[in-house]
């Protein structure tokens, strides 16, 4: 039985062979008899999988190789040097890089997020306030744009005194962002021959064809060169270009990619690690103010280990204000022209509630009962605030009088009033309480039931009126007390008979 594999084998095998087989053994009951007695005589045979080689061989071709399968034959062409073909290759793919205005956009977008950093925590309210707002919106992205312009600058410097800027470069459109896809990067630029990419003399294949012959891991010392001048002429702008740190780190990483795609199967091409970081920090040349990440890659500078020694970035530390980053006359126009951001404005007042409409679903009702219920609310505080107001001023007006028709009198404690015009005594303990006291509140209004209860007890009872006494046909000319006895009983009798119990009769006399 060949091997099985998935539930489609599965179902192949028992319609193709057990089936078949069974309805053989239905068809003869001999051969079902005689397979009975060998099963019960015979021993088993020893177990062996049919299987095994072939789910070897399966796995041996689902399941790519690993690094450790790897042959000396197949590292030795990954360290192979390149041909003709794949250094073309590493030139087409390093094109972009060697654009102006990419890698000053590159540049720019690096010195960006470090300027919002340190205007972040700047002490200066007027550095923060330009580059680094608090707030959303509007606001932040004038001080982004306010940021651009900074960073512009101090790239600007920077390429200065590289002798890589071009003295004919302006500065971009006051509305112009670096991320804004309408910027065009040919404003900054072109480096000489960025535009000859179909000739062999441009200068990424000049660069690419200089590595002719290395094997990987291979490199050639660039000769110490601190900046470029006036006088230098087009060779020597472009191989100094080409001679940087951040294209020899680009110009190794794509090698490696051309490297790897000798080999068709795709396990030994991840097989082969990603070295170039690791080759740089090894042999010194990596330098740590180049781990700032930006969108998850590292930015490498300008200048070799072994050059003269710059500020890459520009140290910011001291600054004290905008003035102090010595913006150009254009720049400085272009910061100033952007606009102050926006106040902060009012908030917005509820939207009125008409209660006149009736309601057009429960949500509304809801709001309307809400709204009435404030109204109330505050309609009831204005009538006690304005009862409150008459009260007190009665109550002044009438002080006012009393004190003006009386004499002044002595204290309990002897003291006279003082004059208005003469100094007030130091406050005592006893005058901080009384004014600290809150001032004495009204009762609250009692309830009906309750001053109903309140009015008759302040009531004098009412006297008792002597009652006549009940005359009666038996109780004619009998005492008092004796009548009421008798009234007092035949009410209860009475009240006997109401409630269902009869008089006993008395019992017969028997006859003699």
């Amino acid at each position: 039985m060949p091997p099985l594999y998935d539930a489609m084998g599965l179902a192949n095998a028992l319609r193709e062979d057990a089936l078949p087989a069974l309805q053989a053994l239905e068809d003869r009951p001999h051969l079902r008899e005689r397979g009975l007695r060998r099963f019960e005589s015979d021993e088993p045979p020893p177990y062996e999988s049919s299987t095994e080689y072939d789910e070897e061989d399966l796995l041996s071709r689902v399941m790519p190789a690993g690094a450790s399968e790897l042959t000396q034959e197949d590292r030795d062409i990954f360290m192979a040097p390149l041909n003709e073909s794949e250094r073309r290759s590493v030139a087409s793919f390093l094109f972009g890089k060697y654009e102006a205005g990419s890698r000053f956009a590159l540049e720019a977008n690096v010195q960006r997020d470090r300027i919002c950093s340190w205007a972040k925590h700047h002490p200066n309210p007027d550095v923060r306030r330009l580059l680094a707002p608090l707030g959303s919106g509007k606001k932040l992205q004038l001080a982004e744009r306010r940021c651009s312009i900074v960073a512009r600058h101090i790239v600007k410097r920077r390429w200065e005194r590289l002798g890589v800027w071009g003295p004919e470069w302006g500065i971009p459109d006051s509305g112009c962002h670096f991320d804004d896809p309408t910027y065009r990067p040919a404003r900054l630029g072109p480096w000489p021959g960025e535009f000859d990419q179909a000739s062999d003399y441009h200068p990424v294949r000049r660069a690419a064809e200089l590595r002719q012959g290395l094997y990987h891991g291979e490199y050639a010392p660039v000769q110490p060169r601190s900046h470029l001048t006036a006088s230098s002429s087009d060779s020597q702008k472009e191989s100094f270009i080409t001679s940087r740190p951040w294209f020899q780190f680009s110009l190794e990483s794509v090698e490696w990619f051309c490297r790897a795609d000798r080999f068709d199967n795709r396990a030994k091409r991840t097989s082969f690690k990603r070295d170039t970081y690791q080759r740089w920090v090894d042999r010194g040349d990596w330098q740590d103010k180049w781990n700032h990440q930006l969108h998850g890659k590292s930015v490498v500078g300008w200048k070799w280990r072994h050059e003269s020694p710059s500020p890459e970035p520009d140290d910011l530390s001291d600054v004290e204000d905008i003035a102090g980053l010595e913006l150009t006359p254009s720049e400085a126009d272009a910061f100033d022209n952007i606009p102050s951001a926006p106040p902060t404005p009012p908030p917005r007042p509820p939207s009125p509630i008409d209660l006149t409409k009736p309601p057009t679903n429960p949500f509304a009702r809801m709001m309307q009962d809400m709204r009435r219920a404030e109204l109330a609310r505050e309609a009831a505080a204005a009538e006690a605030a304005a009862a409150a107001a008459e009260a007190a001023d009665d109550g002044n007006a009438a002080g006012d009088v009393a004190s003006s028709s009386q004499p002044d009198e002595e204290r309990p404690g002897g003291d006279q009033l003082p004059h208005p015009s003469l100094p007030q005594p130091a406050p005592t303990r006893a005058s901080r309480r009384k004014k600290a006291m809150p001032p004495p509140q009204e009762p609250r209004p009692l309830r009906r039931s309750a001053r109903i209860a309140a009015l008759a007890a302040r009531q004098p009872p009412a006297p008792v009126k002597p009652q006549p006494a009940r005359q009666t046909r038996r109780g004619k000319g009998q005492q008092p007390a004796k009548q009421a006895a008798t009234a007092d009983n035949s009410r209860s009798k009475q009240r006997k008979g109401s409630a269902g119990i009869r008089k006993r009769k008395p019992a017969p006399k028997r006859r003699r």
